[in-house]
Formats: structure tokens, C-alpha cells, sequence
């Protein structure tokens, strides 16, 4: 049995049908109805959240389908007998995928640390960029806003202007 939480910060409102649509579908309909809020950060875009279970982990497949969709914005964790995963996707980078905790704390295994090492070449800058990108950091800064939106925070955005 696998379970975990799907985040959808943001979907233009006219793909979220098509979404729930293929969510349920996945999921054997065990998810409705979808209660969609307007997302506060982006006109016209909405938001939700739910927990799911499955009989087998289908996480990565749930991912693949919400991923092929363009401008949105969501995590999917699974927790399995097989392990934990979060899944994070954004407009702008992609799709990653990281090993978690139980507490949803991201693991990096020994293997990225030495990669992170190795293709730092003592430049700490370097060094400090690859450790970012193995925490999936840049992920998680792009989706924090949209977090916070979603707990009703007030939110104001800063950029960096050099």
C-alpha cells in the first residue's frame, strides 16, 4: 500500500479539469471532489491539496502525467514499503525527485556529496551551489511563496536586482 499528499500551488484555471481528470483516473476516483481555491499569487490559476492511497506506488506515474501539462506547479510525495519520495515541479525547472524522512526532511546520500566534492574543486561557491541542487533548494525556493499562499500568509515577493 502506498499513500502520500499531492500540492497542486498552480494550474491555469482552464487545464484544472484535466488534471483532476487524470488524477482520478489514476487514482480509481478514491479522490473527489476537488476543492479548488483561487491562487492568490497568479491570475486565472488555481490551487489544491489532498492526501491519496493506492494499492501500489504510483507516484511517479502521477507525476508524469501532471508534468507534461505547461504552467504547473505541484509536489507529490509517496510514502511505500519501498521508501519515501517528494516529487517538486515547476514551470521553470522541471521536475525533481528526492529521497525523504518520514518528517519530509530530503536525504542526500553519500554518492551525491562526493559528486558535489569532486566537481567543486575546492571552489566553495561551487561546492555550495552542488549541495543546493542535491537538497533540490532551488525547487523549494520557487515553491515557497506559493506554500505560504495556500496557508492564507500573507506573501510579498523580493527579487534580487543587480
Amino acid at each position: 500500500m502506498a499513500h502520500g499528499f499531492i500540492d497542486i500551488h498552480s494550474v491555469p484555471r482552464s487545464l484544472s479539469i484535466h488534471v483532476q481528470w487524470a488524477i482520478q483516473k489514476m487514482i480509481e476516483d478514491s479522490v473527489s471532489p476537488f476543492n479548488w481555491q483561487a491562487q492568490p499569487l497568479i491570475n486565472n490559476h488555481l490551487r489544491v491539496a489532498f492526501q491519496w492511497e493506492h494499492s501500489s506506488s504510483i507516484g511517479a506515474q502521477l507525476v508524469s502525467q501532471m508534468a507534461a501539462w505547461k504552467d504547473i506547479r505541484f509536489e507529490v510525495t509517496e510514502h511505500s514499503d519501498s521508501g519515501n519520495l517528494r516529487w517538486m515541479h515547476t514551470p521553470d525547472f522541471g521536475t525533481v525527485v528526492t529521497v525523504i524522512d518520514r518528517a519530509g526532511n530530503t536525504l542526500v546520500n553519500e554518492q551525491q556529496i562526493l559528486a558535489a566534492l569532486e566537481g567543486s574543486a575546492g571552489n566553495f561557491k561551487l561546492l555550495q551551489a552542488s549541495l543546493r541542487r542535491a537538497l533540490a533548494q532551488p525547487w523549494d525556493d520557487e515553491l515557497e511563496p506559493f506554500r505560504h499562499a495556500a496557508s492564507g500568509d500573507n506573501v510579498v515577493w523580493l527579487r534580487k536586482i543587480s
